[in-house]
């Protein structure tokens, strides 16, 4: 195995045993790797046993040249159907396992203290350092009581979801113009969206899921325009 290989297969050891730690022990030190902690032990088991059979060198090949073939010939997808599938394979996620780990980060405050999207900044502590936020939550708030749906999970619920398509439109950009093979950019598609803040996306109470969405879109354009 050469040096690259050795550094990643590190990486993914230690990438593997986080999530354990924080299916396990879930806390403030390590948010971002709380994806098992809060749902049925049997889907976190079913994930470590994949995970630990890529480190089995024969299995990882067979397993990688299968789908390769398959992917090859998906290749001539056009982009926007691509997106399409991605999105409706996200919001799948998202609807069929919404988050259950509010009681960490600032999902517990807000619900404390916030029964409804306060109409200023100066009305609640939660929003005074992100205006823009509030703008955007209470825009969502108003045209869900349109339509009759109310109720401060549901405002974020549905931030989140639309964060989540933004998310994956700036991801499939990313890949889209990078010089690799098509089995090497879903692996890095997938890589991005390992990331922990994902989890925003799955119906966390959070003030963040844009902020995470357009930090992303900011480097990714940023290192197209390079």
């Amino acid at each position: 195995m050469k040096n690259a290989g050795t550094i990643l297969f590190i990486l993914c050891g230690i990438f593997i045993l986080l999530h354990l730690w924080g299916a396990t022990q879930p806390t403030h030190y390590n948010w971002g790797t709380q994806s098992f902690a809060y749902y049925d032990y049997r889907i976190g088991i079913a994930f470590l046993i994949g995970c630990l059979a890529i480190f089995y060198y024969v299995l990882r090949q067979r397993s990688f040249t299968a789908l390769e073939n398959k992917i090859q010939k998906l290749n001539s997808i056009p982009l926007p159907f691509v997106f399409l599938g991605t999105a409706a394979i996200l919001i799948i996620l998202i609807l069929q396992f919404p988050t259950e780990g509010l009681m960490l980060g600032d999902s517990k405050i807000i619900l404390l203290t916030t029964s409804k999207i306060p109409s200023s900044t100066e009305v609640s502590a939660n929003f005074r350092n992100q205006p823009l936020v509030l703008v955007l939550l209470r825009t969502f708030q108003d045209l869900l009581e349109g339509q009759g749906v109310g109720g401060l999970q549901e405002v974020y619920k549905w931030v989140d979801l639309i964060a989540s398509l933004i998310f994956i439109g700036f991801i499939l950009l990313f890949v889209h113009h990078l010089s690799f093979s098509p089995m090497e950019k879903i692996l890095t598609g997938l890589l991005l969206m390992a990331g922990g803040g994902t989890q925003l996306f799955f119906g966390y109470i959070e003030n963040y899921a844009f902020l995470y969405t357009f930090t992303t879109g900011y480097i990714i354009t940023g290192w197209l325009a390079l």
